[in-house]
C-alpha cells in the first residue's frame, strides 16, 4: 500500500475516534469486510469449495439442500472432461460475469459439439443448464440442449435460439432411469449436426433438482454453494457456515417404514406402528413419518416399544445421535432415546419441531442401536404418537447439520473458503494490521483448536488467527513468525456457545487482543509474520473447520489502539 494512502488512512481513524464518531465510521475505513450475516453471499475475492451436497437452514427456519453443480470444468469446455464432436476455442469472450473465461463452440461431424457424463441416483429430478450467446452479432444459432441416458434417446430435449446477449437456457429430466446421464449441447435436428452459427457457451451445469438453481464454478471436482445459515426459531441471519467433514452413519435416515428400521415389542407392549410421509418435515416436504408407540399399560422394563437402527461404533470414538421430532396431538409426551453406547436420556417432545441429540463415547467396538422407545418403569408416556424425521449418527463430540440418505451412508465434505493470489496481496499488510470477527458455534468444542480465520503462508510458520480452544475454554490470538510464536493473548473460561466478537491488532513489539468488550490482553515483544499470502476463512491448511457461523471478517492494514480494539469489540 502506498504510503500516502496508509497515513490517510491512519489520519482518518484517528479523526473517527477523536470525534467520538460510531463504529459504522470505523468500519467503512477497512481495506477488507466481509458482511456474510448481511450480504448472505461471498465476496467475489473468496474461493468457496464443498465437494458434496449439504443443508442449511433459510430465513423462514426450513432446512434446504445448497445446489451441487454434478459436472467438472464448467467453464472449460475445451478439458479433457468433455467430450468433444466440434470445435472448441477457448476464452474466446467475456462470460456473463465480465471475466474472459467464455469459449466458442462450432460444428463438427458428430450429433453434438460438446458432452459430459455424470452419476444419478436413478427416480431423482435432473437439470442441466448452460449460458448461450450468439458468437456473431446478429446470427443466431439454433441447437439443442439434450439430458439423456448414455447411448439413448434423450430423456428431455430442448431446441434453443441465440441471441446477442447472455441467456441462461436448461433442460430438465423429472425421473431418470439409469444411474449415468449425458449433459449434451449441439444436436438441433435434421438440417444438420451442430449449431446453424458459432455460439459462445459459459458455466455448465447439472443439478439434483426440477429447475436450475444459483450456479456453481466447478473445477477438477463437483462443488456444491457456500452456505448462509438462519436461526431456526428467529429467522436471524447467522453468516456463512463452516463445517468440517461428517458421515452420516444412519441409512434410510428419513423414511422410518424400511426395513433397516427395526420394529420391538416386549412385554404387552406393542411394536411401534409407522405410517410414511404424514406431516410436512422440517426441510418443507411431506417426508415426516408418524411413529405410534404403545405400553399398554405395561410398567415393568420388560414392557417395551421400539424403534431402532444397528450400526456399529468403535471403541474410545465420540458419537453424536440426533434427530428431529415433534407430537401428533401437539401435547408433551416423554420418549427415551438410547445412544448406541447405551447412554440414555428422557427427551419431552412438545408439539414444534426441535432436533434432539446425545452425545457419548463408545467404551468398546460393537453393533449397537439408534433407538427411540417406551419402556415400562421409565418415566416415559404410556403412549406416544411422535412424527419423526432427520435420524444422524456421526462421529464427533457434537452433531453437524443434517445429512440425508437413501439407502447408505453419506459424507458431507468440509467448507474451504480463502482469499489467495492478488486478491489477498491488494488489501494486506504485512507490517501491522487488525482483524475483526463475529462468529458463533451452536455447541461446545471438547478437544482441540476451531480457527475462525487464519492469514498464513501456507505452513504454520507464519500466521495471524483467531481461534477457540478446548483446553479452558480459551478464545485467543495466535501470531507466530518464523516457525516461533510472537504472542498468544487471549482469555480463558469464555462462554463457547454465545455470538463472540474478537478482533487482533499486530505491529512488530505491538500485538492485542480482545473479545466482546474486555479490556484487551497485549503483548509488547516480538516480529510479525512473514511471507503470508492467503486469508483462510473458518479453517486453516483445509482443516480445523471452524464448525460454525461467521458474521463478519473485517480488516484495516494499521494497527488500531487498544481503547479502539475495546469498542469495535463492545
Amino acid at each position: 500500500m502506498a504510503k500516502n494512502l496508509t497515513t490517510g488512512l491512519q489520519r482518518g481513524l484517528r479523526q473517527s475516534i477523536a470525534g467520538g464518531l460510531g463504529t459504522g465510521d470505523l468500519f467503512s475505513t477497512a481495506a477488507l469486510d466481509l458482511q456474510f450475516a448481511r450480504h448472505k453471499s461471498l465476496d467475489s475475492r473468496v474461493t468457496h469449495t464443498r465437494q458434496s451436497s449439504a443443508t442449511y437452514v433459510d430465513g423462514d427456519g426450513v432446512i434446504r439442500t445448497a445446489v451441487t453443480n454434478l459436472l467438472l470444468r464448467s467453464e472449460e469446455f475445451d478439458n479433457a472432461y468433455w467430450s468433444k464432436g466440434g470445435t472448441i476455442t477457448a476464452n474466446d469472450a467475456l462470460s456473463p460475469v465480465g471475466t474472459q473465461s467464455a469459449d466458442k463452440l462450432a460444428g463438427g461431424t458428430s450429433n453434438y459439439i460438446t458432452r459430459q457424463i455424470a452419476d444419478a441416483l436413478v427416480g431423482a429430478s435432473y437439470t442441466f443448464s448452460v449460458w448461450l450467446k450468439s458468437a456473431n452479432p446478429g446470427q443466431p444459432a439454433t441447437l439443442r440442449l439434450n439430458l439423456s441416458a448414455p447411448q439413448a434417446t434423450p430423456n428431455s430435449s430442448q431446441s434453443v435460439t441465440t441471441t446477442n446477449e447472455w441467456r441462461r437456457y436448461s433442460v430438465t429430466v423429472a425421473s431418470v432411469t439409469s444411474v449415468n446421464l449425458y449433459s449434451q449441447i449441439g444436436e438441433w435436428g435434421t438440417n444438420g449436426w451442430g449449431p446453424s452459427a458459432d455460439v459462445h457457451v459459459w458455466g455448465a451445469q447439472l443439478e439434483e433438482s426440477s429447475t436450475a438453481g444459483q450456479y456453481v464454478k466447478t473445477t477438477s471436482a463437483i462443488n456444491s454453494a457456500p452456505r448462509f445459515d438462519h436461526d431456526p426459531e428467529t429467522g436471524e441471519s447467522l453468516g456463512l457456515l463452516v463445517e468440517e467433514s461428517r458421515q452420516n452413519l444412519l441409512t434410510y435416515s428419513e423414511e422410518f417404514n424400511n426395513a433397516s428400521w427395526n420394529l420391538v415389542d416386549g412385554g404387552v407392549a406393542s411394536s411401534p406402528v409407522v405410517t410414511a410421509n404424514q406431516a410436512i418435515a422440517p426441510n418443507g416436504t411431506l417426508t415426516a413419518d408418524e411413529v405410534y408407540f404403545a405400553l399398554n399399560g405395561g410398567t415393568t422394563s420388560s414392557d417395551l416399544s421400539q424403534l431402532s437402527q444397528t450400526e456399529s461404533i468403535t471403541n474410545g470414538i465420540t458419537y453424536a445421535a440426533s434427530i428431529y421430532a415433534k407430537t401428533v396431538d401437539g401435547s408433551t409426551k416423554i420418549i427415551s432415546f438410547v445412544h448406541p453406547t447405551g447412554a440414555t436420556e428422557n427427551i419431552s417432545v412438545t408439539g414444534e419441531w426441535r432436533r434432539y441429540s446425545i452425545i457419548a463415547t463408545a467404551t468398546s467396538s460393537i453393533s449397537s442401536s439408534f433407538r427411540l422407545r417406551l419402556r415400562g418403569g421409565a418415566s416415559t408416556s404410556d403412549a406416544a404418537g411422535i412424527y419423526l424425521w432427520g435420524s444422524q449418527l456421526e462421529a464427533g463430540s457434537f452433531p453437524t447439520s443434517y445429512i440425508p440418505t437413501e439407502g447408505s451412508t453419506v459424507t458431507r465434505a468440509a467448507d474451504v473458503a480463502s482469499i489467495t493470489g492478488t486478491n489477498f496481496s491488494s488489501w494486506y499488510r504485512q507490517s501491522e494490521g487488525t482483524v475483526f470477527a463475529d462468529s458463533q458455534r451452536p455447541f461446545t468444542i471438547t478437544s482441540g483448536f476451531q480457527r475462525i480465520f487464519s492469514i498464513n503462508d501456507g505452513s504454520g510458520n507464519n500466521e495471524t488467527n483467531i481461534l477457540w480452544g478446548s483446553a479452558s475454554s480459551k478464545f485467543y490470538s495466535a501470531i507466530i513468525s518464523g516457525g516461533a510464536a510472537s504472542a498468544d493473548i487471549g482469555f480463558f473460561s469464555q462462554t463457547q456457545t454465545i455470538s463472540q466478537r474478537g478482533v487482533v491488532g499486530y505491529k512488530v513489539d505491538s500485538f492485542g487482543f480482545t473479545a466482546n468488550g474486555q479490556v484487551p490482553a497485549t503483548d509488547t515483544l516480538g516480529p510479525v509474520p512473514v511471507s503470508v499470502n492467503r486469508l483462510e476463512v473458518g479453517q486453516f491448511s483445509s482443516a480445523g473447520q471452524f464448525n460454525g457461523t461467521i458474521r463478519r471478517l473485517t480488516y484495516w492494514p494499521t494497527r488500531l489502539s487498544n481503547d479502539t480494539l475495546q469498542t469495535i469489540t463492545r
